[in-house]
Formats: structure tokens, C-alpha cells, sequence
């Protein structure tokens, strides 16, 4: 049994632990009948929560033992998945104050300075040099969440197993490449506030401590087992249930919130507060630990050889059940035996082979033009709200549903429409077009397939012909695509629906569009 004058003092307790058991000498493992020595894979330290397990681990990596993080943790709720969460606010919003404070927070910013640059006490209201110039280059990957992320991991040196966890998360949700940055920030967001859990098992190499919660070592043994974190409101847990509203058994249905209004100088405030009420029934209920015990019983009888229980300066009743143990008080690092070691080694993971990736032509337009970085495909004169307004109105009309709405430009839609007579109409279609190492994909608004020929045509609410050399990029690519799916020679429209004309053209040739993924 292990007692530290602190958290930290516990946790570097229980590493020196660890490397006693390997390195000593004193210990040995039986395995199949044979005595050897102890290594790294044969001892697990179990946890009551995730948070306990992330910061041991990370305490871990500081000191050389390697440890792997297994089972399910609220990654969005770690340093990684809030520093994710900052620079993606910050990079949709260059504006946005939570994401800009807690970028600054996190690189140990005095409150004076983060108000500065803030802008809150007069102050010019610029962020470092350094960290508007890491916006703009994750600016430009913001159609590529999987790089975007890594960057953001590597702008602070990070690369754990919660950081790839939150790369695979994150990756998959934008998979279909429809879901934009600020649905990955509500998708942090509503997992940090549902505590929402993710399994972040990683490699398992012989030479590894196991790391996990008391709950997922259900069904598991290993010879070591150290059951960390026996201290008072945390093993057992005095957290209860989170939702405002509950059951109890006893006392029924119970809400731990209430409503409360003053007035003070003709102005209402209004509040939402925790009960006296539901609190003062807490403290008369007699608290049942009948479920932290058999927590406790799992944890403790995964062991098979030797077990250690180890606590803070403030030791539950669960520790102290087991006080007529022999109990090393944790004090000071420089009283404990010095052990010659070797850092361990993480095992070796083979390079990844190199993979096509998958490029927007909204991408590909954003690295020719930055005025195309909000991922939309044009410039409307009535804003970008204005052109999806028209651009789902024309779709409609394709259809052959009368829109709710009525636009000046539907006239020149209508009569797009008419003028493609005799051919097959296809809407909304999805294409794709290898180039190089990429595939290019994207959305053409309408496909007019004739028996001699197919016509590309795209609507833009544009009020110029400003940005017509890349519109002719991108119906080029949808052009080429098209050409090697139909086998038919390709014709291109750019419908300016606001100006009333359209702007014919032959596709670019294929060395042009190779020339403009070289930008990316």
C-alpha cells in the first residue's frame, strides 16, 4: 500500500512502483511453470476514472515507462480533443474569442495578456505572429480534416494515443467530405457535454504497463495490478447522477435544479440554481456503497501474483479498510532506491503506404484563390446564403416542384431548362477525376447528356466575371470526368443566372488541371 502527500505525489509513487517490481529484482513472475523476472507487460494500474488514467499516462511518457492507454475515454474532454476544439473555432472564426483565449490559455498566458490581445482592455487585439500564421496554413486544409488535425498535433509536439483516436473520430465523421468545421466543433462540443466515450486501444506490446479503468478490467487478469486513486470522493465516488431530473427508490422522482428571480432596481434576474432541497435529501440518505464495493472486488482480483493499492494525501474508507497493511508513506523521490534501467522502447510500426487522397474541387478552387475559403463555388453579390437559396430552388425546379421561394434569377433557370430539350437531365450528380496522386471530386448542378455530346452546366449568382478562369477550372474537371464515364465529347456552361448569359466553352486540357493540383 502506497500513500502520497498529493495527486502527482501518488501517481510518481506509483511509477517508482512499477519500476521496482522490474527492476529490483525482489519480484518474479510464474508463467507456465517457469519463474522469470518481471517486465513492463505484466503489470496494470487500474483507476477509478479516465481523467486519473489520462494524467498518469502522460506522466508516464515524461518519465520513460511506456504505457498504453486501453479502453474507453472522454478523448474530446482530454487537453488534446479541448486544443482541437480552440484552433477549430479559431480557424472558421478568426473572430472567435473561446477559441483564441483557450489557444492562449493552454500556452500558460497570464489573464492581463489573453485580455490584450483580446482586445478587452483597449489593447490592439492581435494574436501572435506565430499563431495567425499556423490559422492560415490550417486555412488551407480545411477540406483535408485528417491533415488539419495532425497539424494542429504537431504545431504542439503531440502524438499519443489520444491524439489518434481523435484523428480517427474526427476523420470518419467527415467522411463523404458534406460535414463542415462547425459541425466538427458541435460534434466536440456534444461529446464534451454528454461525456461521450471512445475506445482508444492501442498496440499492445509486451513491453508496455496497461493502463484502464477499474470498470473495462471486467474478464481480464495480469500478474501486477496496481488499483490506484483510493482517495475520499473518488474511490469510492461520491458523483452522482448528472441529469437534472432522476429516480431514487427511496424519495421517487427528485430534480436537482430550480427556478429563481430578483428584482433588484426594476430589473429582473433570472437563474437557474441546485436545490437546498434535493441536497438537504442527500444528506439525510444513508449512502450506499454497494456497487463501489464490488468495483473495488473486480479491480483487486484481477491480480494473480501481486497487488498494491495506492492513495493521496486524503485516503477513502476503502483505503483505510485495508490500512493493516504495510503502507509506504510517499514523500520525498530522493529516499527511494536508485535502480539501474532502461528506458523502454515503443514497438516498431511499419510506414504507411502512401494513399490517394481525396480533394474537393472546392479545395483545389480555395488553393488557386483564397477568396474562395469558406468552401463555397462562388462569389454571389447577395452573399452566400443567397446563392444556396438559388442554387436548391433550381434543383427543385429540375424536379419538377414548384419552389416555396421565388428568385429574379429562377427566369434564367427556366429558361436553361427549356434550351436542354431532347436530352437526359441529371441534377445534384457526384463525380470524381484521378489526377496524380488525388481524386478530385465535386457536385455539378446539371448534367444534359444528348446523343452527340454531354453539356456541363453550373449555376453562379456572381454580379462579375471576375472568377471566371477558375469556374472554368472547375467545370473542366467535372468536363473530363464526365467525357471518361460517357464516353462522349464534352461541352461547358457557365450560367451566370444573375446577369442573364452564359458563358460556353471547351474543357481545359488535362495538363492544365494536372498543373493546379501542384498548388496543394
Amino acid at each position: 500500500m502506497i500513500r502520497g502527500e498529493s495527486r502527482e505525489d501518488q501517481q510518481r509513487a506509483i511509477l517508482d512502483k512499477i519500476k521496482d517490481y522490474v527492476f529490483s529484482g525482489d519480484y518474479k513472475i510464474v508463467d507456465d511453470g517457469k519463474i522469470r523476472d518481471v517486465r513492463y507487460g505484466d503489470i496494470a494500474v487500474l483507476c477509478r476514472n479516465g481523467d486519473f488514467c489520462r494524467s498518469l499516462k502522460e506522466l508516464a511518457d515524461k518519465e520513460g515507462v511506456h504505457a498504453f492507454l486501453h479502453g474507453d475515454v472522454e478523448i474530446m474532454s482530454t487537453r488534446e480533443g479541448k486544443l482541437v476544439l480552440a484552433w477549430l473555432r479559431y480557424v472558421n472564426n478568426e473572430s472567435d474569442i473561446r477559441g483564441k483565449a483557450a489557444i492562449l490559455a493552454d500556452m500558460g498566458a497570464s489573464l492581463s495578456y489573453i485580455d490584450s490581445v483580446l482586445g478587452r482592455d483597449g489593447g490592439e487585439g492581435v494574436m501572435p505572429r506565430n499563431l495567425s500564421d499556423h490559422r492560415l496554413a490550417l486555412l488551407r486544409k480545411r477540406r483535408r480534416p485528417n491533415d488539419l488535425i495532425t497539424s494542429i498535433f504537431e504545431f504542439y509536439g503531440l502524438s499519443n494515443d489520444i491524439t489518434q483516436a481523435v484523428t480517427t473520430v474526427l476523420s470518419r465523421a467527415y467522411s463523404g467530405s458534406l460535414i463542415t468545421i462547425s459541425d466538427l466543433i458541435r460534434l466536440i462540443e456534444d461529446d464534451i457535454k454528454n461525456k461521450t466515450k471512445y475506445n482508444v486501444d492501442a498496440l499492445v506490446s509486451p513491453d508496455a504497463v496497461t493502463i484502464q479503468t477499474a470498470h473495462s478490467s471486467k474478464g481480464l487478469e495480469f500478474p501486477i495490478v496496481i488499483v490506484a486513486g483510493l482517495d475520499s470522493g473518488s474511490f469510492p465516488s461520491t458523483r452522482t447522477d448528472p441529469e437534472s431530473l432522476y429516480f431514487d427508490e427511496e424519495f421517487g422522482v427528485r430534480c436537482k435544479k430550480e427556478y429563481y428571480s430578483k428584482t433588484d432596481g426594476g430589473v429582473l434576474h433570472e437563474r437557474i440554481i441546485s436545490s437546498w432541497r434535493d441536497k438537504l435529501m442527500c444528506l439525510c440518505k444513508e449512502n450506499d456503497r454497494s456497487e463501489e464495493r464490488r468495483l473495488l472486488f473486480v479491480a483487486m482480483s484481477r491480480a494473480k501474483q501481486y497487488l498494491c493499492l495506492t492513495a493521496g494525501d486524503k485516503p477513502s474508507t476503502f483505503f483505510d479498510h485495508f490500512g493493516d497493511g504495510e503502507t509506504f508513506e510517499y514523500t520525498d523521490r530522493g529516499h527511494l532506491l536508485e535502480y539501474e534501467e532502461s528506458m523502454s522502447r515503443p514497438p516498431e510500426i511499419p510506414a504507411y503506404s502512401k494513399r490517394r487522397r481525396n480533394v474537393s474541387v472546392h479545395e483545389l478552387m480555395e488553393a488557386q484563390d483564397s477568396a474562395f475559403a469558406d468552401g463555397t463555388d462562388e462569389i454571389p453579390g447577395k452573399g452566400a446564403d443567397y446563392g444556396t437559396a438559388v442554387h436548391e430552388a433550381a434543383y427543385l425546379m429540375s424536379r419538377g416542384i414548384v419552389p416555396k421561394e421565388e428568385y429574379p434569377e429562377l427566369e434564367e433557370v427556366r429558361r436553361i431548362l427549356d434550351s436542354l430539350e431532347g436530352s437526359e437531365i441529371r441534377t445534384e450528380i457526384r463525380c470524381a477525376l484521378p489526377v496524380a496522386d488525388v481524386t478530385l471530386r465535386g457536385i455539378i448542378d446539371v448534367v444534359a447528356e444528348f446523343d452527340d455530346r454531354i453539356e456541363i452546366h453550373d449555376y453562379k449568382t456572381d454580379d462579375t466575371d471576375l472568377n471566371l478562369p477558375l469556374y472554368k477550372l472547375q467545370l473542366s474537371i467535372y468536363a473530363h470526368a464526365a467525357m471518361g464515364a460517357r464516353g462522349k465529347k464534352a461541352v461547358c456552361f457557365v450560367d451566370y443566372v444573375s446577369q442573364k448569359k452564359s458563358v460556353r466553352f471547351e474543357p481545359l486540357p488535362m495538363s492544365d488541371i494536372e498543373d493546379s493540383v501542384l498548388n496543394l
